[in-house]
């Protein structure tokens, strides 16, 4: 991928001495930096930070110049390639392959020992290395930086084939990640499917001894009504009261009866197997 990035007369891969036609996100760098007296920590000296909705800048005051020709050129280079610029709050995005890389252009600091009359402390003065740092999912790192050998300025072609092969590497990961999650979740729909079915073919065999229980109490309970009745005929016994309650108790059986179930309105929200009133008809009493 680097040859072919290097070997493409089409691709700006030199950063000029002066920016011609910046970028408009260079442009609100160069005016945000240029009252920008913000500084990270009070630790690190003339140290200065784009603000919020900027290009992610981090440079003494000397280096800003060379920090926006860098970021100009990097940025019309990703997009002479197809790729974009991306800025959310503090972040800026290279958008390469459609994955979303976090990059900073930042000035290597040094730590120095300051003493003071009674105390010393470190202090993290500017060094005058321009480096780029990239960070994709928060695992895939790498900073490129001012070397003996070679200014930051003339590795853009080895930062867009980084930047490149990165995204391909994220694309990868990412559908293999949706893959997994596709066959996880099918797979946990068949089991959940299955598990349904075994709750419900319980449920219809725990109703089926359930109804099963209720009609031999049925045949007792007719059984029993049928010889009460008798007793009370063969000892002339049959009042119109039991005559009442023969036939109250019938209408009762035929509720009970799973084969029947007549509906009696005073026993409306008793549950048969159970002959408990259910909550739902409870908490109706007191919503109407």
């Amino acid at each position: 991928m680097k040859n072919e990035i290097v070997n493409d007369p089409s691709l700006p891969l030199s950063v000029p001495n002066k920016i011609y036609k910046p970028d408009i996100l260079v442009q609100k760098a160069k005016s945000d930096l240029a009252t920008s007296n913000f500084q990270p920590n009070h630790q690190y000296q003339d140290i200065i930070h784009t603000t919020k909705g900027n290009l992610n800048i981090e440079v003494s005051k000397k280096m800003v110049p060379r920090a926006l020709r860098f970021m100009n050129s990097l940025i019309k280079l990703l997009r002479k390639r197809g790729h974009a610029i991306e800025i959310d709050g503090y972040s800026t995005y290279a958008i390469v392959f459609d994955e979303k890389i976090n990059i900073r252009c930042r000035e290597k600091s040094k730590r120095v020992l300051v003493k003071k009359e009674r105390w010393t402390n470190y202090e993290y003065q500017a060094s005058g290395i321009l480096m780029l740092k990239m960070e994709a999912d928060y695992i895939l790192r790498k900073d490129w930086a001012d070397s003996k050998n070679e200014l930051l300025e003339e590795q853009l072609a080895k930062i867009l084939t980084k930047l490149e092969l990165t995204a391909k590497q994220l694309k990868k990961e990412r559908i293999e990640a949706e893959e997994w999650q596709r066959r996880y979740q099918e797979e946990q729909k068949i089991k959940q499917e299955l598990q349904d079915r075994k709750d419900k073919e319980l449920q219809s065999l725990k109703s089926l001894f359930k109804d099963m229980k209720r009609h031999e109490m049925t045949v007792r309970l007719r059984s029993y009504v049928q010889e009460f009745k008798s007793h009370k005929e063969s000892n002339d016994e049959l009042t119109e009261d039991i005559l009442l309650w023969l036939e109250w108790a019938n209408e009762k059986i035929e509720w009970f009866d799973p084969m029947i179930e007549r509906e009696v309105p005073l026993l409306e929200g008793i549950e048969r197997n159970s002959l408990v009133e259910t909550e739902t008809k409870r908490s109706s009493l007191f919503y109407p």
